[in-house]
């Protein structure tokens, strides 16, 4: 999914430049020329709009800085089983997930379970892959018994990934707001749409967030129009 609105981004005349941003500042006042290579004048100049999806980022931007943002940490492993077409999901007695399992659409399977609160470790535990692979094999036993008399010996061999996901939650909520910062020289506030602390939502709601977060951006750009307008 990702990589397909990617390539739509890209169709519809969109850039992708990747770049360190240290605090919002660097972009307000210099746009993208304060993490990339100028091709034109009009790269080094502030931006119509600022849009701040910076997710557990939101704790260590300068200018932001939102010590509520906490991180969310969910493990998953990927493995090859082209057989399996229905996902399959457990909870716990307080109705949290155990353990899922999801078919991508593409031969490829990714499995997961519990989410883990202020947990900052970045790479897969092998006690925990363990589990996660116990619990799939016993909530989806289909992972072990492809089609025809051949049976998977082990569900380790079907790995092909593992991985873990660090989302930013929000101990207020996500934050969806805009805030209007100024430039040197430049006559017209910048919008900056601050858009973040959604935890593992995202992956559920992203277009719903998506179409809010440009909801906001339009209504900034009219109201900023309004004003050169009315000052002009």
């Amino acid at each position: 999914m990702a990589r397909e609105m990617l390539l739509e981004f890209a169709r519809n005349g969109g850039r992708i430049l990747r770049g360190t941003v240290r605090h919002i500042r660097e972009i307000v006042e210099g746009g993208i020329g304060a993490f990339a290579r100028p091709i034109d004048g009009e790269l080094c100049k502030p931006p119509a709009a600022i849009v701040v999806c910076a997710g557990i980022g939101a704790r260590f931007i300068g200018g932001i800085e939102d010590t509520t943002v906490f991180p969310v940490r969910n493990e998953v492993v990927k493995l090859r089983a082209p057989w399996i077409t229905m996902g399959k999901a457990a909870y716990d007695q307080n109705l949290d997930i155990s353990v899922f399992v999801v078919p991508l659409g593409d031969g490829d399977v990714v499995i997961g379970g519990h989410a883990t609160i202020n947990d900052w470790y970045p790479k897969p535990r092998p006690i925990t892959v363990k589990h996660l692979l116990e619990k799939a094999a016993t909530l989806c036993p289909e992972l072990l018994t492809p089609p025809g008399d051949e049976r998977v010996p082990d569900i380790q061999s079907l790995v092909v990934w593992e991985g873990c996901d660090i989302f930013g939650n929000r101990r207020d909520g996500p934050r969806l707001d805009v805030e209007w910062h100024s430039a040197p020289d430049f006559k017209r506030k910048i919008p900056v749409v601050m858009n973040y602390g959604y935890g593992k939502a995202e992956l559920r709601a992203f277009k719903g967030i998506a179409d809010a977060a440009i909801r906001l951006v339009d209504a900034a750009l009219a109201q900023q129009m309004e004003q050169i307008e009315t000052t002009s």
